[in-house]
């Protein structure tokens, strides 16, 4: 069902069911399966994922590295952060490395990462034998193990680099959220890598107008935040924004704000868009998405009152919980 991705509830749950019992007779690979299986169709079966946590530590011995990376990433997919069994299946992994191929990888680093889980001697290893196979990652494995590098805040020069020559070599093939999480990722480590942003901005300007609220404000910080400014892709952005503005939550409206004033780009259309997107839910906003918009409308003084007058009660508000940082954006 998961791969066919057919979704029948009744089914499911007698599947589940039926499962639990006999797990006892699982081998490695049905373990792993399984796993995906639930993960795919975002199944949380407690009881049944308990279960096959217990099964996955007892045999992680005898994962091979598509067990071992299936699994990790069926728990990261749920958001299910099961200490003993990611700790059992980081041991495994580093027994096997050795015959982890890229999309491995990609997926256990991914995984960590998504559950927040630094395990530096995995990520160490992960590291050095994506290094020597960097010319076996496709797109998505470049992007997922640049993202899950930044996410956990390891600065692993050596590897982002190489991420880097290998993936201009395929942007071509590269789609809009490959894009802005690989260009995220660079930002976020404070990475400049200016080949690369040419190579990703011409690539984007290309397939950005399909992208995502995420995908399209991600790019835009990223760029932002690498001062790398990009008059014909923040064009690009701008219009597609524009056009799922009511996609985008508080952040991504800041942050896409900021980084036109970080890059003194005053787009008139983004802006006041922007601006009545925000007004609508002003209330919602945090003291970091009102600082960063208030920042950036005064920045590159587009001056709109409304906003102003929206944003203004709720900052006082909430001024109590604001940082200095906060504060004197706000200022």
């Amino acid at each position: 069902m998961a791969r066919l991705m057919i979704d029948k509830a009744p089914l499911l749950a007698a599947l589940c069911l039926e499962t639990f019992p006999k797990m006892d007779d699982f081998y490695e690979q049905e373990i792993a399966n399984t796993a995906w299986a639930l993960a795919t169709m975002l199944v949380v079966d407690m009881p049944l994922l308990d279960a096959l946590s217990a099964e996955s530590i007892a045999k992680s011995g005898q994962f091979n590295p598509q067990e071992c990376s299936n699994i990790a990433w069926a728990y990261a997919k749920v958001q299910i952060a099961d200490g003993p069994l990611m700790d059992a299946l980081s041991a495994a992994s580093l027994n096997r490395m050795s015959d982890f191929r890229a999309q491995n990888l990609s997926n256990t680093v991914w995984a960590f990462a998504a559950l927040l889980i630094s395990d530096l001697p995995l990520i160490d290893s992960i590291s050095a034998k994506s290094l020597r196979i960097i010319a076996d990652f496709d797109p998505q494995g470049f992007a997922n193990t640049a993202w899950a590098v930044a996410k956990l805040e390891v600065t692993d020069c050596p590897l982002m680099y190489a991420i880097s020559s290998a993936s201009i070599a395929t942007m071509s093939n590269f789609r809009s959220q490959n894009l802005s999480n690989l260009v995220w990722a660079f930002a976020t480590l404070v990475l400049v890598d200016d080949q690369l942003c040419d190579s990703i901005a011409e690539a984007a300007i290309q397939i950005l107008p399909q992208a995502d609220a995420q995908g399209l404000s991600n790019t835009a910080w990223a760029f932002a935040r690498l001062e790398c400014r990009n008059d014909p892709l923040m064009e690009v952005i701008s219009a597609a924004s524009v056009a799922i503005l009511s996609d985008f939550t508080g952040q991504n409206l800041s942050n896409t704000a900021w980084a036109c004033a970080t890059l003194e780009m005053t787009i008139a259309p983004l802006m006041n868009a922007i601006a009545s997107a925000a007004i609508a839910i002003s209330r919602q906003l945090d003291p970091q998405s009102l600082a960063n918009t208030a920042w950036a409308f005064a920045a590159i003084e587009f001056r709109h009152m409304p906003l102003m007058a929206a944003i203004a009660p709720q900052s006082l508000r909430s001024i109590g919980d604001w940082t200095a940082v906060e504060l004197s954006s706000f200022a």
